[in-house]
Protein backbone atom coordinates (compact mmCIF):
# COMPACT_ATOMS: atom_id res chain seq x y z
CA UNK A 1 0.00 0.00 0.00
CA UNK A 2 1.06 3.55 -0.66
CA UNK A 3 1.76 6.09 1.48
CA UNK A 4 -1.49 8.11 -0.33
CA UNK A 5 -3.84 4.97 -0.26
CA UNK A 6 -2.73 4.73 3.62
CA UNK A 7 -3.40 8.01 4.41
CA UNK A 8 -6.84 7.81 2.61
CA UNK A 9 -7.62 4.63 4.37
CA UNK A 10 -6.25 6.67 7.94
CA UNK A 11 -8.87 9.80 7.34
CA UNK A 12 -11.30 7.33 6.14
CA UNK A 13 -11.20 5.12 9.54
CA UNK A 14 -10.86 8.38 11.63
CA UNK A 15 -14.05 10.13 10.80
CA UNK A 16 -15.61 7.27 10.92
CA UNK A 17 -15.05 6.69 14.09
CA UNK A 18 -15.03 9.96 15.57
CA UNK A 19 -18.56 10.17 14.02
CA UNK A 20 -19.98 7.30 15.97
CA UNK A 21 -18.54 8.59 18.91
CA UNK A 22 -20.72 12.21 18.25
CA UNK A 23 -23.92 9.70 17.58
CA UNK A 24 -23.45 8.01 20.88
CA UNK A 25 -22.32 11.24 22.59
CA UNK A 26 -26.10 12.81 21.35
CA UNK A 27 -27.75 9.98 22.98
CA UNK A 28 -30.54 10.90 25.51
CA UNK A 29 -30.63 8.36 28.87
CA UNK A 30 -28.50 6.06 30.02
CA UNK A 31 -26.12 3.78 27.16
CA UNK A 32 -27.68 0.50 27.00
CA UNK A 33 -24.78 -2.73 26.58
CA UNK A 34 -24.76 -2.18 22.96
CA UNK A 35 -23.71 1.55 22.74
CA UNK A 36 -21.30 1.35 25.68
CA UNK A 37 -19.83 -1.69 23.95
CA UNK A 38 -19.84 0.63 20.86
CA UNK A 39 -18.18 3.93 22.62
CA UNK A 40 -15.47 2.03 24.04
CA UNK A 41 -14.43 0.51 20.86
CA UNK A 42 -14.91 3.63 18.81
CA UNK A 43 -12.39 5.44 21.14
CA UNK A 44 -9.77 2.98 21.66
CA UNK A 45 -9.12 2.68 17.80
CA UNK A 46 -9.62 6.69 17.98
CA UNK A 47 -6.53 6.36 20.37
CA UNK A 48 -4.69 4.12 18.07
CA UNK A 49 -5.31 6.32 14.85
CA UNK A 50 -4.59 9.37 16.86
CA UNK A 51 -0.78 8.40 17.89
CA UNK A 52 -0.42 6.97 14.87
CA UNK A 53 -0.53 10.28 12.82
CA UNK A 54 1.50 12.06 15.89
CA UNK A 55 0.86 15.28 13.86
CA UNK A 56 3.20 18.08 16.03
CA UNK A 57 1.18 20.92 14.90
CA UNK A 58 -1.66 19.19 17.22
CA UNK A 59 0.07 17.23 19.70
CA UNK A 60 -1.49 18.67 22.78
CA UNK A 61 -4.67 18.61 21.37
CA UNK A 62 -4.57 15.07 20.44
CA UNK A 63 -2.84 13.97 23.94
CA UNK A 64 -5.82 15.49 25.83
CA UNK A 65 -8.19 13.46 23.95
CA UNK A 66 -6.51 10.51 24.28
CA UNK A 67 -6.27 11.25 27.84
CA UNK A 68 -9.86 11.63 27.91
CA UNK A 69 -10.70 8.51 25.83
CA UNK A 70 -8.91 6.77 28.47
CA UNK A 71 -10.70 7.81 31.50
CA UNK A 72 -14.02 7.53 29.71
CA UNK A 73 -13.14 4.04 28.54
CA UNK A 74 -11.95 2.72 32.37
CA UNK A 75 -14.50 4.38 33.57
CA UNK A 76 -17.08 2.45 31.65
CA UNK A 77 -15.70 -0.85 32.32
CA UNK A 78 -17.01 -1.87 35.26
CA UNK A 79 -21.02 -1.27 33.29
CA UNK A 80 -19.52 -3.03 30.57
CA UNK A 81 -18.49 -6.52 32.91
CA UNK A 82 -21.81 -5.63 34.06
CA UNK A 83 -23.62 -6.21 30.87
CA UNK A 84 -21.31 -9.87 30.52
CA UNK A 85 -22.53 -10.78 33.36
CA UNK A 86 -25.96 -10.42 32.90
CA UNK A 87 -25.94 -11.94 28.79
CA UNK A 88 -24.28 -15.16 30.86
CA UNK A 89 -26.88 -15.14 33.99
CA UNK A 90 -30.24 -14.86 31.74
CA UNK A 91 -28.72 -17.89 29.20
CA UNK A 92 -27.71 -19.86 32.57
CA UNK A 93 -32.12 -18.60 33.32
CA UNK A 94 -30.96 -17.54 37.01
CA UNK A 95 -33.15 -16.48 39.43
CA UNK A 96 -35.38 -13.11 39.05
CA UNK A 97 -33.85 -12.09 42.54
CA UNK A 98 -30.11 -12.72 41.43
CA UNK A 99 -31.01 -11.05 37.95
CA UNK A 100 -32.61 -8.04 39.51
CA UNK A 101 -29.50 -7.92 42.21
CA UNK A 102 -27.32 -7.79 38.68
CA UNK A 103 -29.38 -4.88 37.33
CA UNK A 104 -29.71 -3.05 40.17
CA UNK A 105 -25.66 -3.20 40.15
CA UNK A 106 -25.40 -2.12 36.41
CA UNK A 107 -27.88 0.64 37.20
CA UNK A 108 -25.27 1.76 39.81
CA UNK A 109 -22.51 1.61 38.00
CA UNK A 110 -23.73 3.42 35.20
CA UNK A 111 -24.75 6.18 37.18
CA UNK A 112 -21.30 6.53 38.17
CA UNK A 113 -20.31 6.50 34.02
CA UNK A 114 -22.53 8.51 32.82
CA UNK A 115 -21.76 11.42 35.25
CA UNK A 116 -17.89 11.64 34.17
CA UNK A 117 -19.37 11.22 30.45
CA UNK A 118 -21.37 14.05 30.80
CA UNK A 119 -17.90 16.58 32.24
CA UNK A 120 -15.76 15.08 29.69
CA UNK A 121 -18.16 15.25 26.19
CA UNK A 122 -16.74 18.36 25.06
CA UNK A 123 -13.38 17.42 25.11
CA UNK A 124 -14.34 14.24 23.34
CA UNK A 125 -15.87 16.18 20.65
CA UNK A 126 -12.93 19.05 19.89
CA UNK A 127 -10.70 16.59 17.79
CA UNK A 128 -10.48 17.39 14.04
CA UNK A 129 -7.54 16.37 12.35
CA UNK A 130 -6.83 16.11 8.48
CA UNK A 131 -3.36 14.79 7.03
CA UNK A 132 -2.76 17.34 4.51
CA UNK A 133 1.10 17.97 3.66
CA UNK A 134 2.54 14.67 1.67
CA UNK A 135 5.58 14.73 4.51
CA UNK A 136 2.42 13.61 6.73
CA UNK A 137 1.54 10.30 4.79
CA UNK A 138 4.94 9.29 4.27
CA UNK A 139 5.44 9.72 8.25
CA UNK A 140 2.40 8.01 9.02
CA UNK A 141 3.50 5.33 6.32
CA UNK A 142 6.50 3.99 8.37
CA UNK A 143 5.16 4.14 12.02
CA UNK A 144 2.75 2.11 10.45
CA UNK A 145 5.12 -0.54 9.27
CA UNK A 146 6.77 0.37 12.49
CA UNK A 147 4.31 -0.52 14.77
CA UNK A 148 2.63 -3.42 12.70
CA UNK A 149 6.14 -4.89 12.91
CA UNK A 150 6.19 -4.19 16.82
CA UNK A 151 2.74 -5.68 17.33
CA UNK A 152 3.40 -8.58 15.90
CA UNK A 153 6.89 -9.19 17.55
CA UNK A 154 5.23 -8.28 21.04
CA UNK A 155 2.76 -11.18 20.22
CA UNK A 156 5.58 -13.86 19.38
CA UNK A 157 7.43 -13.06 22.34
CA UNK A 158 4.72 -13.28 24.79
CA UNK A 159 3.71 -16.55 23.79
CA UNK A 160 7.67 -17.47 23.56
CA UNK A 161 8.83 -16.54 26.92
CA UNK A 162 6.74 -18.33 28.81
CA UNK A 163 5.00 -22.07 28.70
CA UNK A 164 2.57 -22.86 29.89
CA UNK A 165 1.38 -18.72 29.51
CA UNK A 166 -0.60 -17.29 32.78
CA UNK A 167 -3.81 -15.69 32.80
CA UNK A 168 -1.46 -12.29 33.31
CA UNK A 169 -0.10 -13.58 30.02
CA UNK A 170 -2.83 -13.75 28.02
CA UNK A 171 -4.39 -11.02 28.96
CA UNK A 172 -1.35 -9.19 28.11
CA UNK A 173 -1.48 -11.24 24.37
CA UNK A 174 -5.00 -10.18 23.90
CA UNK A 175 -4.26 -6.49 23.93
CA UNK A 176 -1.17 -6.95 21.92
CA UNK A 177 -3.26 -9.06 19.63
CA UNK A 178 -5.94 -6.54 19.73
CA UNK A 179 -3.53 -3.52 18.20
CA UNK A 180 -2.68 -5.93 15.81
CA UNK A 181 -5.71 -6.40 14.23
CA UNK A 182 -6.42 -2.59 14.17
CA UNK A 183 -3.34 -2.16 12.29
CA UNK A 184 -4.10 -4.59 9.90
CA UNK A 185 -7.91 -3.57 9.24
CA UNK A 186 -6.36 -0.13 8.65
CA UNK A 187 -4.54 -1.64 5.43
CA UNK A 188 -7.15 -4.05 4.13
CA UNK A 189 -8.12 -2.12 1.17
CA UNK A 190 -7.61 -4.51 -1.92
CA UNK A 191 -10.25 -6.58 0.18
CA UNK A 192 -13.19 -6.64 2.50
CA UNK A 193 -11.54 -7.02 6.00
CA UNK A 194 -13.71 -10.16 6.06
CA UNK A 195 -11.64 -12.09 3.51
CA UNK A 196 -8.04 -11.13 5.28
CA UNK A 197 -6.86 -14.37 6.19
CA UNK A 198 -4.49 -12.75 9.29
CA UNK A 199 -7.20 -10.24 10.08
CA UNK A 200 -9.67 -13.31 10.61
CA UNK A 201 -6.82 -15.46 12.43
CA UNK A 202 -6.59 -12.29 14.82
CA UNK A 203 -10.08 -11.83 15.68
CA UNK A 204 -10.52 -15.71 16.37
CA UNK A 205 -7.50 -15.27 19.00
CA UNK A 206 -8.85 -12.04 20.20
CA UNK A 207 -12.02 -13.32 20.76
CA UNK A 208 -11.03 -16.81 22.45
CA UNK A 209 -8.77 -14.94 24.68
CA UNK A 210 -11.72 -12.23 25.36
CA UNK A 211 -13.81 -15.16 26.59
CA UNK A 212 -10.97 -15.86 29.68
CA UNK A 213 -11.70 -11.95 30.62
CA UNK A 214 -15.41 -12.34 30.16
CA UNK A 215 -15.36 -15.27 32.54
CA UNK A 216 -13.20 -13.37 35.14
CA UNK A 217 -15.05 -10.34 34.71
CA UNK A 218 -18.63 -12.42 35.06
CA UNK A 219 -17.05 -13.97 38.30
CA UNK A 220 -16.18 -10.83 39.71
CA UNK A 221 -20.04 -9.17 39.58
CA UNK A 222 -21.35 -12.72 41.37
CA UNK A 223 -19.10 -11.27 44.40
CA UNK A 224 -21.54 -8.68 44.59
CA UNK A 225 -24.28 -10.85 44.70
CA UNK A 226 -23.99 -12.71 48.10
CA UNK A 227 -23.45 -16.46 49.16
CA UNK A 228 -26.40 -18.54 48.26
CA UNK A 229 -26.69 -21.94 46.58
CA UNK A 230 -27.63 -20.69 43.13
CA UNK A 231 -24.41 -18.01 43.16
CA UNK A 232 -22.04 -20.75 44.44
CA UNK A 233 -23.12 -23.33 41.84
CA UNK A 234 -22.79 -20.40 38.90
CA UNK A 235 -19.27 -19.75 40.34
CA UNK A 236 -18.59 -23.37 39.69
CA UNK A 237 -19.86 -23.39 36.30
CA UNK A 238 -17.80 -20.49 35.53
CA UNK A 239 -14.79 -21.70 37.04
CA UNK A 240 -15.03 -25.09 34.61
CA UNK A 241 -15.72 -22.34 31.44
CA UNK A 242 -12.85 -20.91 32.67
CA UNK A 243 -10.48 -23.55 32.13
CA UNK A 244 -12.33 -24.47 29.33
CA UNK A 245 -11.88 -21.16 27.79
CA UNK A 246 -8.06 -20.87 28.26
CA UNK A 247 -7.58 -24.57 26.71
CA UNK A 248 -9.62 -23.16 23.17
CA UNK A 249 -7.45 -19.51 23.30
CA UNK A 250 -4.20 -21.66 23.61
CA UNK A 251 -5.49 -24.04 20.61
CA UNK A 252 -6.20 -20.46 18.60
CA UNK A 253 -2.48 -19.36 19.83
CA UNK A 254 -1.14 -22.33 17.95
CA UNK A 255 -3.23 -21.80 15.03
CA UNK A 256 -1.85 -18.24 15.06
CA UNK A 257 1.76 -19.34 15.35
CA UNK A 258 1.70 -21.57 12.86
CA UNK A 259 0.16 -19.02 10.47
CA UNK A 260 2.92 -16.88 10.85
CA UNK A 261 5.33 -19.28 10.37
CA UNK A 262 3.28 -19.93 7.06
CA UNK A 263 4.03 -16.57 6.03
Amino acid sequence: MSPKQLRKQWQRALDANLTRISHLLRRRGPLNSAAVHDLRVSLRRTRLLLQLSNQRQARERIRSFRLTARKVMDTFAPPRDADVALEWAKHMHASPALLTRLLRERAKQCRRSEKVLKQMKSKLRAIKLKLIKRGDAEKLNRRFHQWTSAASARCLETIQRADPLSLTDLHELRRDIRRWRYLRELAATARPVARDRMVRVLVSTQESLGAIQDTEAILQQLKSCGRSREVTRLKQVLRRELKLNQRAALEEIVRLTKHLAEH
